[in-house]
């Protein structure tokens, strides 16, 4: 990694980074920097949308764990082939009801695991709690 590279990726993971910055960055051919832009807490949603259309999926599970990730965004990463991305969105404790239970469906073992623990982690307990 030469001098400007090591400076983009440093940018990338920068919460204090503008985000006009993150935007640019965001269309690196280096996928280390695009990936740590996924990352970065203070990525806006416009940049985290780009991202989510990623060829590479370890970019686009990163943007399925964000935190700040739309509902919308998140609902139709579950849609998406790769694996990874499905199961960061089955163990996302902000993921819709509907959204978990058919990842409950999924065809992968893990994925369909990891949706109904997070389901009986994060819902059934808040039910309960209710109760």
């Amino acid at each position: 990694m030469n001098s400007i590279e090591r400076i983009d990726y440093l940018l990338a993971g920068n919460p204090n980074t503008p985000p006009n910055v993150l935007e640019q960055l965001a269309m690196d051919k280096d996928k280390r920097v695009r990936l740590h832009i996924a990352e970065n807490i203070n990525t806006p949603q416009a940049v985290l949308e780009r991202l989510a259309d990623d060829l590479d999926s370890e970019v686009v599970a990163a943007v399925a764990s964000h935190p700040s990730i739309s509902r919308d965004l998140r609902s139709a990463l579950v849609l998406h082939d790769n694996i990874g991305v499905r199961y960061e969105i089955a163990q996302n404790p902000l993921a819709r009801a509907s959204v978990l239970f058919m990842l409950v469906e999924d065809e992968n073992a893990y994925v369909k695991e990891r949706a109904l623990e997070t389901i009986r982690k994060f819902w059934v307990n808040e039910f309960c709690a209710n109760l």
